[in-house]
């Protein structure tokens, strides 16, 4: 492969590179399995321990072997995987999902202060109450311990519509404070407050503050009718402050959109 690693017979693979603060390259290493398809597309760090989460889906990669999955035994949907590294690049299992058919796709990541790590995306299939059903597109928000153990799912969205509309309910970001609250910002063409409302624009964004055990504290839907919210992510400062950025096609005053067809915005809550 390009990075030292004998990639022949993956059907795709990923790599992780570290830098030093001058740009320098330290190391540089290859996320492969023989004949599996592996997907990286998120990565955090533990600065107290010094590792470093890479989390993405694969098909037919089995990360606790190392080999690909037999089929009858296996899962044969798109997993999700997360992986641990050392500071030296060295790779250790850390959890996957086995699902068979369905996926669910990690588009955020990150450890909060306890060394818990914490994935959010979104699925169409019922995993808080694992009954594995089909639904809508919902948001999911999983919690590892350290040790790769899952603590708990949660899932927000509309799982059906009395008027056969279809939706979907995706987190983008997660951001985590000094006391293991999580919040996380998406987006949604529903209403995630009350299912059987109308959304307040085409797609709004939301915000929600979890606990550390996983209970809702607060969930903020924010939108306008004929306007579409695109999210990005979600921060926070020593302030307990938090921001939220996106795109917007907005062509009102409420964000002050300045022109062109998508606008850059910059929400702080308090």
């Amino acid at each position: 492969g390009p990075f030292g690693d004998n990639a022949d017979g993956n059907l795709g693979g990923g790599y992780i590179i570290k830098f030093d603060t001058n740009g320098n390259q330290i190391w540089v290493k290859q996320i492969s399995i023989v004949g599996a398809s592996i997907y990286p597309k998120n990565v955090a760090v533990d600065e107290d321990l010094r590792q470093i989460y890479v989390a993405g889906t694969s098909k037919n990669a089995n990360f606790r072997t190392n080999k690909t999955f037999n089929y009858s035994n296996g899962a044969g949907g798109d997993d999700l995987f997360i992986l641990r590294f050392d500071e030296n690049g060295n790779q250790e299992f850390f959890t996957q999902t086995n699902l068979y058919r369905d996926s669910i796709t990690p588009n955020s990541l990150t450890v909060d202060s306890f060394g818990n790590v914490l994935v959010g995306g979104s699925s169409i299939i019922d995993l808080e109450f694992g009954t594995y059903e089909r639904t809508y597109l919902r948001g999911v928000l999983i919690k590892y311990d350290l040790n790769g153990d899952e603590r708990w799912i949660r899932q927000l969205g509309p799982r059906e519509d009395a008027q056969f509309i279809q939706r979907s309910t995706t987190i983008t970001g997660i951001a985590t404070d000094e006391n293991g609250n999580i919040f996380t910002t998406g987006s949604t063409n529903g209403n995630i407050i009350n299912e059987h409302s109308e959304p307040l624009g085409n797609q709004d964004i939301f915000l929600t503050k979890y606990n550390y055990l996983g209970q809702i504290e607060w969930i903020r839907q924010i939108g306008r009718l004929g306007e579409t919210l695109y999210p990005g992510k979600i921060g926070i400062d020593f302030n307990r402050n938090l921001y939220t950025t996106g795109l917007t096609d907005d062509n009102g005053k409420k964000y002050q959109v300045i022109g062109g067809d998508l606008d850059l915005f910059l929400i702080k809550f308090r």
